[in-house]
């Protein structure tokens, strides 16, 4: 998604715990940074744990400090667990709904004085087609969070008379 924006003449803010690749997760915010900036755009890599208000706050107020405003925001994390409800403990539930539902508030909340400020803004939350099926329960209820996260800010932002679009993507 940073490349498509990128290609598009977008600034890009990365933002992830992500700092050294993984075996699982190749990459880090550093090279996606390197790969945006290839495209002729600046990015801002910024470390961010989305369980932790005063994290999003900081990465928001460090884009507002570099770029002058935030007129989109993806909220793409998530963090996955793929076991039945009787197989998953309440502290992997907390977990996950921690970084899918809260950190796509939290982060949200971050942003939207700038976007209502500016009076425009576009908020994109991905979901997944995996909220549907056996196994997928504390996965689900958190991206089902997003989604109502979404429905809610719509409305919102109507009542405010601000331009900001927000959709749910399911790829």
């Amino acid at each position: 998604m940073c490349a498509a924006l990128a290609r598009r003449g977008c600034h890009v803010v990365i933002a992830a715990k992500s700092t050294e690749p993984q075996p699982t997760l190749p990459g880090s915010i550093y090279t996606v940074a390197a790969e945006v900036e290839a495209l002729g755009v600046q990015a801002l890599p910024c470390v961010v744990d989305l369980r932790d208000e005063v994290s999003s706050q900081a990465c928001v107020d460090a884009t507002v400090a570099r770029f002058g405003r935030v007129d989109v925001l993806v909220n793409n994390a998530s963090a996955l667990w793929w076991q039945d409800i009787v197989d998953t403990p309440l502290k992997k539930y907390d977990l996950i709904s921690s970084i899918n539902a809260r950190g796509s508030f939290a982060i949200t909340q971050a942003c939207m004085p700038h976007m209502l400020k500016q009076k425009y803004g576009r908020v994109v939350c991905v979901a997944s087609p995996a909220i549907f099926g056996a196994g997928v329960a504390a996965y689900a209820a958190s991206k089902i969070g997003v989604i109502g996260l979404a429905n809610s800010l719509q409305f919102e932002a109507r009542k405010l008379k601000a331009d900001i679009k927000v959709n749910v993507v399911i790829p």
